[in-house]
């Protein structure tokens, strides 16, 4: 009996993150990865906020999960929370994962190009944004070079996401703290949960 309430179960899955780059990029995950979860992005357009109000985020997203999912027993929800650590000093980060502690909090060190990067070879020297840009752009077309740069992210492909899986993790081994630019990334996580 319990394994029929289980397989009734419906599994949906929110990833709050920061403007258009990480949102096109997560939903064209979303239809690489058919997995059956349903799958909602919600873009933060107000994100730089909180620096000065992390609980703000905290209480955005436990209205949005209760808003949008009354306590039914075959839903179950996952949170995962994205964003750069470009915009942050050492103890808004902290205080911000202490109020996010409750949600799948994953970072990227410095900034979400980073992990773009990732996808075609693995670096690990500290660098700007407008760097990570640069090399980038050796590998796919850029429509421009605006900070919230756009793509519709055709060249994402599997065994592109496979080798930045890698990348992230042999670089993330070595040693790194909130107060360096050493790059670092998180967002595999995100991936291995929905192949899972």
């Amino acid at each position: 009996m319990a394994r029929f309430w289980k397989s009734r179960i419906a599994k949906m899955v929110y990833i709050f993150c920061e403007w258009e780059t990480e949102e096109k990029y997560f939903k064209k995950l979303n239809s690489i990865f058919r997995t059956g979860i349903k799958t909602k992005i919600i873009d933060l357009k107000w994100w730089t906020e909180i620096q000065k109000h992390p609980e703000a985020i905290k209480r955005l997203i436990k209205w949005r999960l209760a808003h949008d999912n009354p306590h039914l027993w075959w839903i179950q929800v996952e949170g995962f929370v994205v964003f750069d650590l470009d915009i942050f000093s050492a103890t808004e980060i902290n205080n911000t994962i202490r109020e996010l502690k409750d949600y799948n909090v994953m970072v990227t060190n410095e900034v979400f190009e980073y992990w773009i990067l990732s996808h075609f070879e693995k670096y690990n020297l500290p660098w700007w944004k407008n760097k990570y840009l640069w090399k980038i752009k050796s590998y796919i077309s850029i429509k421009n070079d605006k900070v919230t740069w756009n793509t519709d992210y055709q060249w994402l492909k599997k065994e592109n996401i496979e080798l930045a899986i890698q990348h992230v993790k042999d670089v993330n081994v070595s040693h790194w703290n909130l107060k360096s630019r050493d790059p670092y990334s998180e967002v595999y996580k995100i991936i291995e949960f929905l192949e899972n």
